[in-house]
């Protein structure tokens, strides 16, 4: 069928965003690599998000999309398991990429989901729930735990916190806020039970242990990044470096950072396009959550 592709709101956001990406293009050092995620951004405004719009018009086509999407999931999470490859300080990871946190951020993504699912399940068939949740979940804390990301933790966590509490609709009143605190406890609880009774792996514990001992490889490489970042920005605020190449300039600000990106999305955005195409970015994320 025909392409529905973004409505026309979207457009002055897009091409601002466009605009200021490819303008930075001419200040990186590895312009490739910037033309690059340009196409890649390309491909997700005008491919991938015309082809959800097109397709996904019923409840169960949205419903079999998901659990393509969660099938995804698990057989990444499987083959990692199956395959054990990892990086340094025993990092597992995902047969897709060199990065261990790619392992775990799908455990933020979709836990709201399988709880949907499963609720729905459970409805119909209490132990067909239990049969297929206990190894859902033990597979999505895993993932989770064996790829030590700190950022997929505090993602689950906020996830979880927030599926829990407004699962029933987005009302904030004295009994969501009641409803929100026990939901925080129980969270706790569950966190302390996995790390006493030692049912995953420890790398993310001992990651957690090490950032709050204030180890200098753990929690001062984001510092010096950010204050890199700030540095970058305020040099030049509305022409960046280029999309993936502030990695290549950040000692030029701070020579104890490593040669990586900001660990911030929108100081990353900023730095590498600048200030007005970082507010393109975040028109479009806005702007579709509001149309949803």
């Amino acid at each position: 069928r025909r392409l529905e592709f973004l409505p026309r709101h979207f457009w002055p956001a897009i091409y601002f965003f466009f605009l200021f990406a490819l303008l930075s293009t001419f200040r990186a050092p590895h312009p490739l690599e910037s033309i690059t995620q340009i196409m890649e951004f390309a491909f997700i405004f005008f491919v991938h998000l015309s082809v959800t719009l097109t397709l996904v018009k019923t409840p169960r086509m949205f419903q079999a999309s998901v659990l393509l999407f969660l099938a995804g999931i698990m057989f990444g999470a499987v083959t990692a398991m199956a395959i054990g490859q990892v990086q340094g300080a025993g990092r597992t990871q995902i047969f897709y990429s060199n990065n261990p946190n790619r392992l775990g951020y799908p455990t933020a993504y979709s836990l709201p989901f399988i709880l949907y699912m499963l609720t729905n399940l459970w409805r119909r068939s209490r132990l067909l729930a239990l049969l297929v949740g206990a190894p859902v979940f033990y597979l999505m804390f895993w993932a989770l735990t064996a790829s030590g990301s700190r950022s997929a933790t505090v993602g689950t966590l906020a996830a979880l916190l927030v599926y829990l509490t407004f699962r029933g609709g987005l009302k904030v009143d004295l009994r969501s806020v009641f409803q929100l605190g026990l939901t925080a406890v129980a969270i706790g609880l569950l966190v302390y039970g996995m790390y006493r009774l030692e049912l995953f792996p420890a790398t993310l514990t001992t990651r957690i242990e090490r950032s709050l001992a204030g180890e200098e490889s753990l929690t001062y490489d984001r510092v010096n990044l950010a204050e890199a970042a700030l540095l970058g920005i305020q040099e030049s605020p509305f022409i960046g470096v280029g999309l993936d190449n502030f990695r290549y300039v950040a000692r030029r600000y701070v020579w104890q950072a490593t040669d990586q990106l900001p660990h911030n999305m929108w100081l990353q955005f900023m730095a590498n396009i600048g200030i007005v195409g970082t507010l393109g970015f975040f028109a479009v994320i806005a702007g579709w959550f509001v149309w949803m």
